[in-house]
């Protein structure tokens, strides 16, 4: 294809025409595509794979599309509006404001554009990242800073690798992406669709295995700094057949934690615990029966309460069944005798397979004899007395709450502070360029934002409608900060721990793994998404 279809150029120039009438400049006309004004695309995928096609163009997008389509459509109306666009495919690609953690912030594969508004006034205009200001280019730091003067912010944009995409590539490329092949390799690079209940969810096919991967990510609650467990995952991945057709339900589901997730890849991922999917399900048919048995009528989304829910009922967190209990019961109603038994020898040959692999991680085994070494001071700490297990007193549970509240006055005193003295000299009272004042405020904003994050965390947690969520998060967070991972050695860490304490940790965390799964199967699955993914899949005319 030579140039854009005429559907495309002909919507693009009705919309580049609405812009100029109400707007002054081209400042103003480039506000207007950026606000997304008449072209009203949302970031998703979820359209693509349900039209089957990769590879839309301006006139044949409903209502959302992904960064590499969206791109094409941007471009067409800024060039219609005469901003002399030009397309920017980067690889590696990483934003961060005035005085982020950059190790906070995810990398991708990203397309954005940018437009000309007047001698040397080059803009990004970046709807799907949130990104629009004047672009300063350091190709020799691998850096663009973008300056929003509107919102008086810089943002930086980093990359492994840059390049511009003419028209003529741009179209190749996506008139590649909407055939099966080219939708295969779309998927591939790892596309976020919403899945049930407006769940986000990450697709992508590995060409080389044939396997195709859903996969959910879950920040972790957490009361303080935590290096290596700040996201759960669940991958659910399966084989595709040369028809396209596929059965997550004969998949696999594993299950790991991360420092941070990325688009694709993932930092520090730890060694997963993989569970067929098969096997999963059983224990999922056995909880179903298990809620009917406890009365409970509506499906329990909070995990803490649902993981208590279970083990009270008498199904233990290792996968064992109290006798003479709500869970036994359920089984035996529903004649689940053999299925439990299948089930509990499937999870201990999970167990003894990760237990082979995460020893040869140091990292992983690190974690996971930290977390061993939680399971068994929480078994020690149960009884009559204290049935939830809580090793730290109600009163330590709140001295952190009460510390972080301290460190929230003091950190709230020195943004008003910055806000104070920015005042001053922006009316005059003292000199100071405005420009710089942002700087500074922006910095110390970020700064301070990063310090009381913790008590925003808490607050929701103890305001939860599970009345024991924050004992237990605190209780986690109390006892993880008695061990430094960077420091101890495995055999420091080791100490007092049998390999079925070990053992018993991991069963433990593929417990609280599956009750997650259980809880989001829903979007996890995307059944509505199978006939689409099924076309793009399908590999008979490749």
């Amino acid at each position: 294809m030579k140039d854009f279809p005429k559907e495309s150029v002909e919507l693009a120039r009705w919309i580049a025409e609405k812009y100029r009438r109400r707007a002054r400049s081209k400042l103003r006309t480039a506000e207007q595509i950026y606000s997304n004004s008449f072209i009203e695309i949302g970031y998703g995928f979820s359209e693509a794979i349900r039209k089957g096609n990769c590879g839309l163009f301006l006139h044949e997008i409903d209502k959302e599309s992904d960064c590499f389509t969206y791109l094409g459509a941007a471009y067409l109306v800024a060039k219609e509006a005469k901003l002399k666009p030009q397309m920017w495919w980067g690889v590696g690609v990483k934003d961060v404001e005035e005085g982020e953690d950059s190790s906070e912030r995810k990398t991708l594969d990203h397309g954005f554009i940018t437009v000309e508004v007047g001698k040397n006034k080059t803009l990004v205009l970046d709807k799907q990242m949130g990104m629009f200001g004047y672009a300063k280019f350091n190709r020799r730091k691998n850096t663009i800073e973008v300056y929003d003067k509107q919102d008086r912010k810089i943002t930086y944009r980093s990359y492994s690798h840059l390049s511009t995409l003419s028209e003529k590539e741009y179209l190749k490329r996506l008139e590649g992406n909407r055939n099966p092949k080219g939708g295969r390799l779309v998927l591939s690079t790892t596309q976020r669709i919403t899945g049930a209940k407006n769940r986000q969810v990450y697709l992508s096919y590995d060409t080389e295995r044939n396997e195709l991967k859903s996969s959910l990510r879950f920040p972790t609650a957490r009361f303080g700094p935590d290096k290596y467990n700040r996201n759960m995952i669940i991958d659910l991945a399966t084989k595709v057949n040369r028809d396209g057709t596929y059965d997550f339900w004969q998949g696999k589901l594993s299950f790991y934690y991360v420092s941070s997730e990325g688009w694709a890849e993932h930092e520090n991922p730890q060694v997963p615990i993989t569970i067929p999917v098969k096997d999963a399900a059983k224990f999922w048919e056995i909880w179903d029966n298990l809620m009917t048995e406890i009365g409970r009528k509506a499906p329990c989304k909070n995990p803490l309460k649902l993981i208590e829910m279970i083990k009270e009922s008498g199904f233990n967190d290792d996968f064992t069944v109290q006798p003479r209990t709500k869970a036994s019961r359920a089984i035996r109603v529903n004649h689940l005798e053999d299925e439990l038994e299948e089930v509990q020898e499937a999870q201990e040959k999970a167990i003894d397979n990760y237990a082979k692999k995460v020893s040869r991680d140091i990292l992983s085994y690190k974690l996971l004899l930290r977390h061993a070494r939680y399971v068994q001071a929480y078994d020690r700490a149960k009884s009559e007395e204290n049935p939830k297990g809580f090793i730290f007193s109600e009163g330590e549970h709140r001295a952190l709450l009460e510390k972080e509240f301290e460190n929230y006055k003091e950190s709230t005193r020195r943004l008003f502070d910055a806000v104070l003295e920015q005042t001053r000299k922006r009316v005059g009272l003292e000199k100071g360029r405005a420009y710089n004042l942002d700087r500074q405020y922006n910095l110390v904003f970020a700064q301070e934002d990063r310090n009381v994050r913790y008590l925003g965390v808490m607050s929701a947690i103890n305001n939860s409608s599970y009345p024991f969520a924050f004992q237990i998060i605190a209780d986690m967070e109390l006892f993880s900060r008695q061990f430094d991972i960077d420091k101890m050695s495995v055999g420091k860490l080791k100490k007092g721990l049998t390999q079925r304490d070990i053992k018993r940790g991991a069963k433990n965390r593929l417990f609280e793994c599956l009750v997650a799964a259980y809880i989001f199967k829903e979007p996890l699955f995307l059944a509505s998404y199978k006939p689409g993914l099924q076309k793009i899949l399908d590999r008979r005319e490749s």
